[in-house]
């Protein structure tokens, strides 16, 4: 195994130094979200949501789909950077079912996006709603104090 010389954590005695790149990690806080309502009628994958992430790691990504007609199927899928990586997901079902899946391997600057397809026809469309990412934690600023 070589040596990193762009990550370390050295240790000697009295203080600990820590540098290099810092991964997200797959997990329950939210870190972005696009929650609007947008349909789709086409038979192909459409591109509806899309998030620019800019640190490398694992997301845990959800989203909602549903579709007006039952005898109809909605279908989404994740995409990074234009190519398909999901599981292709679908449901009949008229109200938004969520689904979710841990992903790794994103670099920064990677996209995270959100395709969606529709069987049906005759005016009939799917929606995709609640398009979120989370992680295990990030870098935030807390208010501590406001007096």
């Amino acid at each position: 195994m070589g040596v990193s010389t762009s990550n370390f954590l050295t240790w000697d005695g009295s203080v600990l130094s820590i540098g290099g790149k810092i991964n997200h990690l797959a997990g329950s806080v939210l870190y972005n979200s696009a929650d609007t309502v947008r349909g789709e009628t086409s038979a192909t994958y459409t591109r509806h949501k899309e998030l620019t992430i800019r640190r490398p790691g694992t997301y845990t990504i959800k989203f909602s789909i549903a579709s007006t007609d039952a005898s109809a199927s909605a279908f989404g899928r994740i995409y990074r950077n234009s190519s398909a990586i999901g599981t292709e997901r679908s449901t009949a079902s008229g109200s938004p079912v969520e689904f979710s899946e841990d992903i790794s391997g994103w670099s920064a600057n990677d996209t995270i996006q959100i395709f969606t397809k529709f069987t049906g026809t005759g005016g009939q469309s799917c929606s995709l709603t609640n398009f979120r990412v989370y992680v295990l934690d990030y870098d935030s600023s807390t208010i501590t104090y406001d007096a």
